[in-house]
């Protein structure tokens, strides 16, 4: 026998072989389930009820007219509101989750099961069908009506089981269905709270931003703090920063502070809502009778450019379609979240600490840590007074000169001084840094102080008083009343 005969007999055999052994395979198998489904479609889904379809077969726009629903907890009713969105009944004067009610109506226009488990069970009861955990009455866009049941888990963990009322057939449906159709009647209130404002067609550079924002509460113990959006308006010493705090003294910010307020600033979503229409004991309950943290707010859309408006001059700084809105924290939860209201929304609802980046802010936490930010260009004078002595540096700008040297001139005391030496020496002042809060009230004569006194478009001048406190602090009071703790190293 040659070698290539040879081959084809090996593969003639092995091709026998392998036939032989698949159909022993499904001689093997069952033909039919108990229930007497084939076995060739017994992993294929099972549709149980489709109503999504119209007269003329097309996919029907709102498929579900109406829905009852009835669990161990509670009962309600979902019909269409004015809009025509499928709403809870009562419900009338709170925004609708239009997607979450959308897949509801989906969700029960067409039900599919993963298996028929029984098609005329002895007992109901065996899969929790003789008192159901969730009834589900629809009515659907053709008037037809079914009434869907949920039983028990599957002990497997594979899903739950259905049944069409006065129908005996039980089925195996994914624990997606009964968490779709078995919700809080609070789930299908919308959670978009606070959306930004429009910009302009013709504002090609516009941009919604926070305008200015005031912040009470519990926390901030009879300290509010209060920042905004700084303007052309605003001092040249002011404008240096984007934002400033003007509550409880005019300062800069603390830039991580600053950039975590700003985060997601226009916008707002909770997480769910808790209590549709509270009472006075829900809102006692939730900590609204004395709010944690309180944020009243202007959103606004800053004009970017001479382009968007032709009778409004380019430095000008211009807000428009201002939103106004008042977001009330009661209390946390748990979860380190908040139990919130939010304007005149009758609801509480939960929202995540990273929606709500000023519900922890305080003036303290806020601040610059700098003793001050003055621009030396700004200076016409330095004193430093201590033990009685003063020394006062007397600064003359010469704006037009051509190098940083030549356009500032130091003297004191007749004397004229080397001027980087002074430039190193003011940014030693400037980064005195704040260490600390302090609520104590200064003692006794300042052990030193720093006068920084401004040029005639300068801004306000400075007063910074130090007072002996401890061995490694010194408390430091400005000419505003801000008193804190600075290292004395520093000092």
């Amino acid at each position: 026998m040659s070698k290539r005969i040879r081959t084809l007999v090996i593969v003639a055999v092995a091709v026998v072989a392998l036939l032989a052994a698949s159909l022993g395979v499904a001689f093997l198998l069952p033909q039919e389930t108990e229930e007497g489904d084939d076995a060739s479609t017994q992993n294929d889904t099972i549709t149980v009820l489709d109503r999504s379809k119209d007269s003329e077969g097309n996919t029907a726009s709102s498929p579900v007219r109406k829905v009852e629903i009835q669990t161990e907890q509670q009962t309600y009713t979902m019909e269409p509101n004015a809009d025509g969105d499928l709403a809870v009944v009562g419900y009338e004067d709170l925004l609708v989750a239009a997607n979450r009610t959308e897949n509801l109506a989906s969700t029960l226009a067409t039900v599919t099961a993963e298996r028929l488990v029984a098609e005329n069970p002895e007992n109901p009861a065996d899969y929790g069908l003789d008192t159901p955990r969730g009834v589900a009455t629809v009515t659907y866009h053709d008037d037809s009506t079914a009434v869907l049941e949920v039983g028990d888990e599957d002990p497997l963990g594979e899903g739950v089981y259905f049944r069409l009322q006065g129908e005996p057939a039980v089925y195996l449906v994914d624990q997606e269905f009964a968490d779709t159709v078995f919700q809080d009647p609070v789930y299908y209130i919308s959670t978009t709270l606070i959306s930004a404002p429009s910009v302009r067609d013709d504002d090609t550079g516009g941009e919604a931003i926070l305008r200015d924002m005031k912040l009470t509460g519990s926390l901030r113990e009879g300290q509010p703090l209060s920042f905004r959006r700084t303007t052309t308006s605003d001092s040249a010493e002011t404008q240096l920063f984007t934002y400033v705090i003007t509550s409880p003294y005019m300062r800069s910010f603390n830039d991580s502070m600053l950039q975590s307020l700003l985060t997601n600033a226009t916008t707002l979503t909770a997480t769910v809502a808790v209590v549709a229409h509270p009472t006075d004991e829900q809102l006692t309950e939730y900590g609204f009778d004395d709010p944690y943290s309180v944020a009243e707010f202007n959103l606004a859309v800053l004009q970017g450019g001479s382009d968007s408006s032709e009778d409004t001059e380019e430095e000008e700084t211009v807000f428009y379609n201002i939103q106004a809105h008042t977001v009330v924290i009661g209390s946390k939860a748990e979860d380190g979240s908040y139990y919130i209201r939010v304007d005149d929304y009758p609801s509480i609802y939960k929202a995540s600490a990273s929606s709500l980046p000023w519900a922890e802010a305080v003036y303290s936490n806020s601040v610059s840590t700098s003793l001050f930010t003055k621009n030396i260009t700004d200076v016409s004078s330095v004193i430093v007074k201590t033990e009685g002595e003063e020394t006062r540096f007397e600064l003359t700008h010469y704006p037009e000169a051509e190098t940083a040297n030549e356009q500032l001139a130091v003297t004191c005391g007749g004397e004229t001084y080397p001027t980087d030496e002074f430039r190193s020496l003011y940014q030693v002042l400037m980064l005195v840094k704040r260490s600390d809060v302090s609520d104590a009230e200064p003692q006794g004569d300042p052990v030193a102080q720093l006068i920084v006194e401004p040029t005639e478009d300068g801004g306000s001048s400075i007063t910074a008083s130090f007072y002996a406190n401890s061995g490694s602090t010194y408390l430091c009071q400005l000419q505003d009343g801000d008193t804190f703790l600075v290292s004395a190293s520093s000092v």
